[in-house]
């Protein structure tokens, strides 16, 4: 049986949320409640969308949180509680590798927030942010659907440096990939060579012992 939030579950959720650094819409929010309280509370819980919306426009009203930059309709946190945030040079969290949680909205805005924080310039962020939404679709689309590590910082030298840990799904990964060699689709080779592209060093392990991907990227900020 579903757990079915009260009003005050779902604004204290929300906040936490938007704390954490995320930018979407409602139907996102939504994903992401549903996210926090199943990594939480390993259960499945019911959630009144309108709810949702009148906490968000409320907190948007109060000046907790604010329109998307580039999407009105969009939630964030406002740029005066970012203020009181200390500059974080090290970002780590879980997110679920399946499609109704939003990861991938989740996982970019997040890391475009933590970037943002430390000031860097809008190339590098924009390069780091195509080639990181590539690497979480692939976790979404090869992984087990379970936890999906994402770890993030930038060292004293201003080295963007990421780690992404995902379960793989029971084939064979290198039919996949020779598979993806002649595929016109949007496959895994495609997504390693963009990565490759826009990263200055990027390392991908299939760790067979321990049915994982572990993929580990750098970047040198301007």
């Amino acid at each position: 049986m579903s757990l079915v939030l009260d009003e005050k579950e779902i604004e204290h959720t929300l906040i936490q949320i938007l704390q954490d650094g995320t930018t979407g819409g409602l139907t996102d929010f939504i994903s992401w409640i549903m996210l926090y309280k199943k990594q939480f509370l390993n259960q499945e819980v019911q959630i009144d969308s309108n709810i949702v919306k009148l906490k968000l426009e409320s907190l948007k009203s109060s000046g907790f949180a604010e329109a998307g930059k580039f999407d009105p309709k969009e939630f964030t946190i406002s740029s005066n509680e970012l203020q009181k945030k200390k500059i974080p040079s090290i970002d780590k969290f879980k997110i679920l590798g399946i499609g109704k949680y939003s990861p991938i909205q989740y996982a970019r805005s997040r890391q475009e927030n933590f970037l943002n924080l430390n000031k860097a310039i809008e190339e590098d962020a924009t390069d780091i942010s195509i080639a990181t939404i590539e690497a979480v679709e692939n976790s979404v689309k090869y992984g087990d659907g379970k936890t999906v590590i994402f770890e993030q910082e930038i060292d004293s030298e201003r080295i963007y440096k990421l780690k992404i840990i995902n379960g793989i799904k029971e084939f064979d990964l290198s039919d996949e990939i020779e598979r993806g060699k002649y595929s016109s689709n949007i496959t895994l080779m495609r997504g390693v060579m963009i990565m490759e592209k826009l990263f200055h060093k990027l390392d991908l392990q299939i760790k067979n012992d321990l049915n994982e991907v572990h993929l580990y990227a750098e970047k040198k900020l301007s």
